[in-house]
């Protein structure tokens, strides 16, 4: 199998895999779950060597819609970093929470850095589209996890993010309209971008948007210290010691 593709479902997999975790290794979970995540370190790593590498996993075939992959320069980047920093997250938690009462952190953390991975090295816009959504989703039930002062915070991020997604999805929209393809690199070489320069620049906006709430950038910036504060986990799941 293409390394690129294993890379991905094996992040997929640790999210599955995480209740057998918790149940197995209860507060250590992290330690097995860092190691799911650093064996797709090791297949990116293996992928990088041959160059630039392409995955294709037909999903919706009638609407010419595919698990597509691309791994150059900038998503290695990216892909190391994500699953690098996952897995020491992962292993660190381990020393902070006294006893999860169920998967649900582990597993939110495990779906971020999967989504984030599918990301970063998506060839569809459909795949990316929905992988954006992914993190955002598994950003706000973290935050929302937090305890009962964590409400209106979660909430706050969720309605920043989304807006931002909605601005990723007209941006979406447009390309397929004037491309007419789904297929990322494809869609980037389209002529449509010179002949259509309306059409480039309402997609560039909308892009910039939704990166600009994504990332916390002025003027959408109020919600990441708002939502910082009570990030982690419930006040019955945390400890200072390692008993």
């Amino acid at each position: 199998m293409n390394p690129l593709l294993l890379a991905v479902l094996l992040a997929w997999a640790s999210v599955a895999l995480t209740p057998l975790a918790v149940r197995l290794a209860g507060r250590f979970a992290g330690w097995p779950l860092a190691g799911l995540l650093l064996a797709p370190f090791g297949l990116v790593l293996a992928a990088r060597t041959q160059g630039v590498t392409e995955a294709l996993l037909p999903w919706i075939p009638s609407y010419d819609v595919a698990l597509r992959l691309r791994l150059d320069g900038l998503g290695f980047l990216f892909s190391v970093l994500i699953l690098v920093i996952g897995a020491v997250v992962l292993v660190y938690s381990s020393s902070y929470i006294r006893a999860p009462r169920s998967p649900g952190f582990y597993a939110l953390m495990t779906t971020f850095a999967a989504a984030m991975l599918t990301l970063v090295v998506a060839d569809d816009l459909v795949v990316f589209f929905v992988a954006w959504e992914l993190t955002t989703l598994a950003s706000y039930l973290l935050i929302l996890r937090s305890g009962p002062d964590a409400v209106g915070p979660a909430t706050r991020t969720l309605m920043v993010t989304v807006a931002g997604g909605l601005a990723l999805l007209g941006a979406v929209a447009l390309i397929v309209v004037q491309t007419g393809t789904t297929h990322l690199t494809a869609a980037l070489e389209s002529p449509a971008w010179v002949e259509n320069p309306t059409f480039a620049g309402a997609t560039a906006v909308l892009v910039a948007v939704a990166a600009m709430t994504k990332s916390a950038q002025f003027p959408f910036h109020s919600w990441l210290p708002d939502a910082m504060e009570p990030a982690g986990l419930p006040p019955e799941e945390r400890g200072d010691d390692n008993d």
